[in-house]
C-alpha cells in the first residue's frame, strides 16, 4: 500500500502571521463592527419611516405653515430675527432657528418632498447613533464594547424614539441632541487634551442646540456630572464646565431679546390644566409624580403609544391616589440608590441620575409642559434608562460586562438584552405606518383618546379636511357628467362629515369651554345645510370667544342663509374689526351691498380687500366672481389676469384665458397662456 507523500507543515510562526493578516485585512472594520451593526439595525427599524407624508404639526416647519421656509436660504436671516411659529392670531412663540434654517435649505436645493424630509430625519438620527457610540466608548473605557453596543441598541430602537423619527417637525429634536452630544464630546477632549478649540467647540454645539430648542438647557448640570464621574475631575473643576454653558445660554437670550419681538405661546386648559386651573401644591405635585410615573412606565412597556398625551388622557391627580404614590416611592427609591453608590462610582447611579435630570424638567412641577406629556420628552432622558436598565442586568446576573462573552455564561445577559430590543424593535416598526399622514395617525390612536378633547377635535378636523375633498372631486365630477362617480364621493363627502360632527360634539363635552370646538361643530351643520344649527352652535362658541373671526364668520354665514341680511351685514363688519384684511369679509359684505342695490359700496368693499392684500390669489379671484355679476367681462377678466401672475400653477384659470383669448380672436394672448400651461404642467 502506497503511503502519501508527506506534506511539509508551516512553521508556526507563519500560521499565526497569516491568521494575524486575515483578521486586519480590514482594521477599520474590526475596530468598529459593533458601530456597523449597530447602525445597521437602526436603520432597518427606522427605514419604514421613509414612507410616510407630513403628519402631526409638520406644517410649522414646512412651506405650508412656514412663509419663511417657502423663501429658502434668502430667509435664513430673518428667521434669526423673528419667533419661528406664529399662531392664529398672527402672535410669534418659540425660537428656533437653526431647525427652521435647515428646512430652508433643503426646500431651496432639494425642494418640498416629505419623504425627502424623513430621509433627512433618519439620517440624523444615524449620526446621534455615531456620536452616541463614540461617547459611550469614552466613558465606559475598560467595560468592553458589548456593553457600550447594547446602552446605545436600547436606546436607539425603543418605541419612544418614533416619534422624533417619524414626525417631521421632531427634526428640532433631533438638532438638539446632536447639538447635546457634541457638547458632551468637545468637553472631554478638551479635559483629554487641553487644546484651546475644544474649549471654544463645545460652547459652541450647545449654542447650536439651543437654537435647534431649548430641550438642551438639563446639558448645562448633566456635562459637569458626566466630567465628574467619568474623570478624574473634582466637582469643583467639574463644575467650571458648566460656567460656559450658562453663558452661551445668557448671551444667547440677551441677543434674543434685543432682536427678535417678544413672543408668547398661551397654552390652552385642555393642553396643560396647570396653565389656567388654580391648582394647590398637593394637585401639582401629585399631578407631577403622576406623570414621571406614566413616563417611567412607558420605558418599561411602551404601549399604547399616542400622539397627544393632554388632558383628560393625563388626568389631574390627587393625594392620595396609587399611581402618584408608586410613582413617588420608586423615583425617590432610584434617586437614593444613585446618591448611595455614586462615589463607588456605578454607571447604574450616572444612568438614574441622567434620566431623572432629564425628565424632571418635563414633570409639569417646575414648568407646565405642552401637553402634559410627550414621547419626544423622553429623548434624551431615555440614554440614561437604557445605561441603568443595562447595567442592572448585568448586576443582578452577577456577570462583569468586561468580561462579557458569547461563548461563556456571560452571554445570558445577552440574550435578555437582545431579546428586549427584538421586542422593542418590533414595536417600533409596528408604529411607522401609524406616522402615514394626519389622517391614519389620529384614527389609529383615536382608540386611545377617546376621553381627549383635543384628541377629539384634531382629529374631527382631519375628517372635515377630507369632506371637502371629496365634496371638491363629486363637483368636479358632475362637471364631466359622471354621475355614478359623484355620487360616489357625495356619499363619502357626507360620511366624512358625520364623522367629524360626532368627534367636535364629543369635544364640547368632554370640555364645555372648548370654543372653536362650539365653532367647528356649527360648521358642520352649515355644510349640512342645517343653518339654524350652526348657529346655535356658533353661538356657543362665542359666548365663550366673543372676538373669534371663525365664530363671527360663521354666524354671518349662517344669518345670510336665514336670509336674515341686516344681522348677516353686523356680523360681517364684526369680522372686519377682528381682521381688517380678511378677504372673505370684504366679499361677503361686497355681495350683501350688491344685493341692496348699493353697488358704489359694493365696489369699493372689493377694492379694499385688493388693496389691503395685493398679492393674493384669492382677493383677485373674489374680485373677478363680482366683476362677472356686475356684467363687466373686461374687469372681470383683468382681475382674473392678475389672480393667474400670483400663482401661475393653476391650470383650469390658464386654460379658461386661452380659451377665451382663442375665441375673441387674440392669438397672441391664447399662445402666451398656452405656453404658461406647458410650463406648469412641465413642473408637475
Amino acid at each position: 500500500m502506497k503511503q502519501k507523500p508527506k506534506t511539509k507543515e508551516k512553521p508556526l510562526e507563519k500560521v499565526k502571521e497569516k491568521q494575524a493578516t486575515k483578521r486586519t485585512a480590514n482594521p477599520w472594520f474590526e475596530k468598529n463592527k459593533l458601530l456597523v451593526l449597530l447602525l445597521v439595525i437602526v436603520t432597518v427599524v427606522f427605514a419604514g419611516s421613509l414612507r410616510n407624508n407630513y403628519a402631526l404639526d409638520d406644517e410649522f416647519f414646512t412651506t405650508k405653515g412656514n412663509k419663511l421656509a417657502a423663501k429658502g436660504i434668502s430667509a435664513i436671516p430673518q428667521m434669526f430675527k423673528n419667533r419661528t411659529f406664529t399662531t392664529n392670531d398672527g402672535d410669534g412663540y418659540e425660537y428656533r432657528p437653526m431647525t427652521a434654517a435647515s428646512f430652508a435649505i433643503e426646500h431651496q436645493f432639494l425642494g418640498i418632498n416629505p419623504h425627502i424630509s424623513h430621509a433627512i430625519s433618519l439620517l440624523i438620527y444615524l449620526l446621534i447613533c455615531v456620536l452616541l457610540f463614540s461617547l459611550l466608548k469614552k466613558w465606559l473605557k475598560g467595560q468592553g464594547e458589548w456593553i457600550v453596543f447594547f446602552i446605545a441598541l436600547i436606546f436607539l430602537i425603543h418605541p419612544l424614539r418614533t416619534e422624533v423619527v417619524d414626525n417631521i417637525k421632531s427634526r428640532d429634536e433631533l438638532m438638539a441632541m446632536v447639538g447635546a452630544l457634541l457638547t458632551l464630546w468637545f468637553a472631554f477632549r478638551f479635559h483629554e487634551t487641553g487644546k484651546w478649540y475644544y474649549a471654544v467647540l463645545y460652547p459652541i454645539s450647545f449654542i447650536v442646540g439651543f437654537l435647534s430648542k431649548h430641550s438642551i438647557v438639563p446639558y448645562i448640570v448633566l456635562v459637569p456630572l458626566a466630567l465628574y464621574f467619568f474623570t478624574n475631575l473634582n466637582y469643583k473643576k467639574a463644575l467650571l464646565y458648566g460656567l460656559p454653558l450658562i453663558g452661551a445660554i445668557v448671551l444667547t437670550v440677551v441677543l434674543q431679546k434685543l432682536s427678535v419681538p417678544r413672543g408668547h405661546r398661551h397654552m390652552l386648559m385642555l393642553e396643560n390644566p396647570l396653565v389656567e386651573m388654580k391648582m394647590t401644591i398637593l394637585q401639582r405635585t401629585a399631578t407631577a409624580s403622576y406623570v414621571m410615573g406614566r413616563y417611567l412606565w412607558l420605558h418599561l412597556l411602551p404601549h399604547p403609544l399616542v400622539y397627544y398625551y393632554g388632558y383628560k388622557y393625563v388626568p389631574i391627580a390627587e393625594w392620595p391616589s396609587f399611581i402618584p404614590i408608586v410613582s413617588i416611592i420608586a423615583h425617590l427609591a432610584l434617586f437614593a440608590y444613585a446618591i448611595k453608590n455614586f462615589r463607588k462610582n456605578e454607571a447604574i447611579s450616572f444612568g438614574i441620575l441622567f434620566y431623572l435630570i432629564n425628565m424632571a424638567a418635563f414633570s409639569n412641577l417646575l414648568k407646565p409642559a405642552p401637553g402634559l406629556m410627550a414621547e419626544r420628552f423622553t429623548f434624551s432622558a431615555s440614554i440614561g434608562f437604557a445605561m441603568a436598565a443595562c447595567f442592572a442586568l448585568f448586576k443582578l446576573m452577577k456577570i462583569d460586562p468586561a468580561k462579557f462573552s458569547w461563548k461563556t455564561d456571560s452571554k445570558k445577559a445577552g440574550y435578555v438584552l437582545c431579546t428586549m430590543a427584538v421586542l422593542f424593535g418590533a414595536k417600533s416598526m409596528s408604529r411607522h405606518p401609524d406616522w402615514k399622514n394626519k389622517v391614519t395617525l389620529y384614527k389609529h390612536d383615536m382608540e386611545y383618546l377617546t376621553e381627549s378633547a383635543k384628541g377629539n377635535m384634531m382629529y374631527a378636523n382631519a375628517v372635515l379636511g377630507l369632506f371637502h375633498e371629496n365634496t371638491n372631486q363629486a363637483v368636479q365630477m358632475s362637471k364631466t357628467g359622471n354621475r355614478d362617480s359623484t355620487n360616489y364621493y357625495m356619499l363619502r363627502a357626507k360620511g366624512y362629515l358625520s364623522e367629524a360632527q360626532e368627534h367636535f360634539r364629543k369635544a364640547t363635552e368632554i370640555t364645555p369651554t372648548y370654543s372653536i370646538a362650539w365653532i367647528n361643530l356649527g360648521s358642520t351643520y352649515y355644510f349640512q345645510n342645517s343653518y339654524a344649527d350652526a348657529l346655535k352652535y356658533s353661538s356657543e362658541g362665542l359666548k365663550l370667544s366673543p372676538d373669534s373671526k371663525e365664530g363671527i364668520y360663521n354666524s354671518a354665514m349662517a344669518y345670510n342663509s336665514l336670509g336674515k341680511r341686516d344681522s348677516a351685514e353686523i356680523f360681517f363688519l364684526r369680522v372686519l374689526e377682528v381682521d381688517s384684511d380678511d378677504i372673505n369679509g370684504h366679499d361677503q359684505l361686497a355681495k350683501l351691498s350688491l344685493a341692496k342695490g348699493d353697488t358704489a359700496s359694493a365696489v369699493q368693499y372689493e377694492l379694499d380687500a385688493i388693496a389691503r392684500n395685493p398679492t393674493t390669489e384669492l382677493a383677485y379671484v373674489n374680485a373677478a366672481q363680482f366683476y362677472l355679476k356686475l356684467k363687466n367681462q373686461m374687469a372681470a377678466l383683468s382681475y382674473t389676469e392678475k389672480a393667474a401672475e400670483i400663482n401661475p400653477k393653476n391650470i383650469n384659470r390658464l386654460q379658461n384665458l386661452a380659451m377665451y383669448y382663442q375665441q375673441n380672436g387674440n392669438m397672441e394672448r391664447a399662445n402666451y397662456y398656452q405656453g404658461k400651461i406647458n410650463e406648469a404642467k412641465a413642473e408637475k
